[in-house]
C-alpha cells in the first residue's frame, strides 16, 4: 500500500491504536475508537482532519419529545439605559416553556478571576476584578462561579423590589426565572452531591433553565433577577461612579463612539495616553502607491516613528486591526496614514507602510490596554446571583476560602 511518512500502513495502524489508548481523552474516544485501519484515517485526512460521530436521524417525533428550541432569543440593544445589548423573544413564549438551556462552565475560586497587573501602569488605576466577573453566576457563600455558553448570557436584570426603572419608566419586574434542568440527569445528579465531587468534572456540567414565569410576546426584552446583592451593589455603583469616576474623568467609552463617529476631526488624530487608531489591514488592497519603509533600530525612523514606537507594543498577533498613525486629511471621507508592520519571517523586522488615500471606514479609534471604562478602579464588578432556594447546601464551601473540602462520597 501506500506509505506516509515512509511508514507502511500496518506500522500506522498500530501507531493509532497507541494514540488511541494513551493520548486521546475519554471524551474524544467515542468518535476515533471506531476508526482503526490505514484506510480509515486516510478517509479523515480526505476530510481535512475532521470527522464526528455518526448517530442515526431523528424524527420529528422524538425531538418534539426530547428535544429543546435553543432559537428562541435574538440579541440586541437593551431597552435599559445603562445596559448594552439584550435578550429578545423571538417568538410568543408561553408561562412555564423554556425560553433557553445553557451549559454552565465552573470557576474554582474567585480569587481566579482577579488580575494582579496593573496594565494601566499607574498605581491606583486598574480593577482588580476581571470583566467576566459581570457574566458569572454564583452564590455569596460558595466559591463556585458558573458561566452560560449560550445566548443566556445576555439577559439583563429586573426584579420586583422597585416601581420604576431608571429612566422613570414603570418596572413591570422580570418575565422569567433560573430552574435547574430537570430532564439533565447529570445535573440532577450533582444536585444532591457535595461540591468537591462536581470538581472533578473537566467540563460543563451543570444545565440551567431560563423559564418564562409570564407569557412573553414576541420582540419582548427578557429579564430575571440577578438578586438583592446584585442590585444593591447595581444602586452603589450608579451614585458612587458616576459621581466620583466620571466627576474626574476627560476619556470615556462615550468620547470613543463620538470619536469614532467623527473621524475626520483632526483634533483627534494625534495619540494620547488614553487612546491611539487602528487600521482595518485585511480590507485594504496592496496598491502601487503604497510605501513601505522598514524602521531600523537606534535610527530617527520616519513621520514619527522609531524602532521603540508604542505602536508596535500595541500590535496584536493574527487580528485584523493594526495600529496607525493619521498624516493628513485628504478630503471628506479619505486620510494619508502610515500602519505599523513586522516580517511575519522575522518579527524583529519593524516596518511602516504608508497608504496614501484610505477611506475612513478603515479607521478607527480605540482605547490604549487597560484605559477603558471596564478597568477603572471603580468599574462595576459583581457576579449574578443564582436563588438561595435552589442553590444546594453542599455547595456552600466558602468558609474554606478557595479550597474545596474534601468529598463526603467517598
Amino acid at each position: 500500500g501506500s506509505l506516509v511518512a515512509g511508514l507502511s500502513p500496518d506500522v500506522i495502524e498500530q501507531l493509532w491504536d497507541v494514540v488511541k489508548r494513551i493520548v486521546v481523552a475519554d471524551r474524544t474516544s467515542t468518535v476515533v475508537d471506531r476508526h482503526k485501519t490505514y484506510d480509515d484515517l486516510m478517509h479523515i485526512l480526505v476530510r481535512k482532519g475532521t470527522e464526528e460521530l455518526e448517530t442515526n436521524r431523528r424524527s420529528l417525533e422524538w425531538l418534539e419529545e426530547h428535544g429543546e428550541c435553543i432559537d428562541h432569543i435574538y440579541v440586541q440593544d437593551s431597552t435599559l439605559e445603562h445596559a448594552s445589548r439584550g435578550a429578545f423573544a423571538r417568538r410568543f413564549i408561553a408561562k412555564g416553556d423554556v425560553i433557553i438551556s445553557s451549559p454552565m462552565l465552573n470557576n474554582w475560586g474567585r480569587r481566579r478571576l482577579t488580575m494582579f497587573t496593573n496594565r494601566t501602569g499607574v498605581e491606583g488605576e486598574s480593577n482588580a476584578k476581571q470583566l467576566i466577573y459581570n457574566y458569572v453566576f454564583g452564590h455569596p457563600d460558595s466559591n463556585i462561579l458558573m458561566f452560560p455558553v449560550t445566548r443566556a448570557i445576555a439577559f439583563n436584570h429586573k426584579s420586583n423590589r422597585t416601581k420604576y426603572n431608571y429612566d422613570g419608566s414603570k418596572n413591570f419586574g422580570p418575565n422569567a426565572f433560573l430552574r435547574w434542568s430537570k430532564s439533565d440527569k447529570k445535573t440532577q445528579y450533582y444536585l444532591r452531591r457535595h461540591v468537591a465531587d462536581l470538581r472533578q468534572e473537566n467540563y460543563a456540567t451543570m444545565i440551567l433553565e431560563f423559564i418564562a414565569s409570564r407569557d412573553i410576546n414576541p420582540d419582548e426584552e427578557i429579564f430575571i433577577d440577578y438578586g438583592i446583592d446584585w442590585e444593591k451593589a447595581w444602586n452603589a455603583h450608579l451614585t458612587n461612579f458616576f459621581e466620583k469616576e466620571y466627576g474626574r474623568a476627560q476619556f470615556s467609552s462615550k468620547s470613543l463612539v463620538d470619536m469614532n463617529g467623527d473621524k475626520m476631526n483632526k483634533d483627534n488624530h494625534q495619540w494620547t495616553d488614553d487612546y491611539f487608531t487602528v487600521c482595518m489591514t485585511r480590507e485594504i488592497p496592496d496598491r502601487d502607491s503604497d510605501e513601505w519603509i522598514e524602521i531600523l533600530p537606534n535610527e530617527q525612523g520616519s513621520f514619527g516613528v522609531n524602532y521603540e514606537h508604542i505602536g508596535y507594543d500595541l500590535m496584536r498577533d493574527g487580528i485584523s486591526w493594526c495600529p496607525c498613525i493619521i498624516l493628513a486629511i485628504n478630503d471628506e471621507s479619505h486620510l494619508d496614514v502610515v500602519i505599523f508592520a513586522v516580517s511575519t519571517e522575522n518579527t524583529s523586522q519593524r516596518f511602516i507602510r504608508r497608504v496614501r488615500h484610505l477611506h475612513n471606514q478603515y479607521v478607527e479609534f480605540r482605547p490604549i490596554p487597560g484605559k477603558s471604562d471596564q478597568h477603572f478602579t471603580g468599574a462595576f464588578r459583581h457576579e449574578i446571583g443564582i436563588p438561595d432556594e435552589i442553590f444546594p447546601e453542599l455547595w456552600r464551601d466558602l468558609s474554606l476560602e478557595d479550597l474545596v473540602p474534601s468529598s463526603l462520597s467517598s
